[in-house]
């Protein structure tokens, strides 16, 4: 869940710092008020390729750090992050730089990653989408971690599941070659 997010240079926005509740948290405003800034500016820490048109005018550097809290956190983020050398701790911070020379600099957890990482995590940390766009609950690894999360179950059970229904299936197409030769 998204907590808290901080953003610093970024089109008509000088600094701003926003705090998440748990449950349903609502932005609304009128038009041009900066919804969509805000929301762009989400997706660049969660992988959205980034641009210098994303910075203020007049400026050099722009800035946006978010803090995501996962409990418990889901066994397939926390082996990526390992892969990628970042701690799995209960919350995820991601800090993204742009600079107007066009380098940028990503870190998460304190440790320089690459925009890959923030692709691949991005699906367990926030879903973006509006009105037509699909949904990362389509994601089939997402589904699954949101029902075992929701349901309380952890990795272990889910293995002895898919063993069982595995074995289920087998007998299913013995008892089908059985019958067939019956036949």
């Amino acid at each position: 869940m998204l907590r808290w997010i901080r953003v610093q240079n970024i089109a008509v926005i000088d600094r701003l710092e926003m705090n998440f509740e748990p449950g349903l948290n609502l932005i609304t405003g009128e038009t041009g008020a900066g919804k969509s800034i805000l929301i762009d500016a989400l997706g660049l820490v969660l992988g959205s390729r980034a641009s210098t048109d994303f910075l203020r005018t007049g400026e050099d550097t722009a800035v946006v750090e978010a803090g995501f809290e996962l409990d418990p956190m889901p066994e397939a983020l926390v082996g990526r992050l390992r892969e990628a050398g970042v701690e799995a701790e209960q919350e995820i911070v991601v800090r993204r730089e742009i600079t107007a020379s066009g380098r940028g600099k990503i870190v998460v957890n304190g440790t320089g990653s690459a925009r890959a990482l923030l692709r691949d995590i991005a699906v367990y940390l926030a879903d973006i989408h509006g009105q037509g766009d699909n949904s990362g609950l389509l994601h089939a690894e997402a589904g699954l971690e949101l029902l075992d999360r929701t349901a309380g179950s952890g990795e272990l059970l889910r293995k002895r599941v898919g063993s069982r229904f595995r074995s289920i299936r087998e007998l299913e197409s013995e008892m089908a070659r059985v019958e067939e030769r019956a036949a």
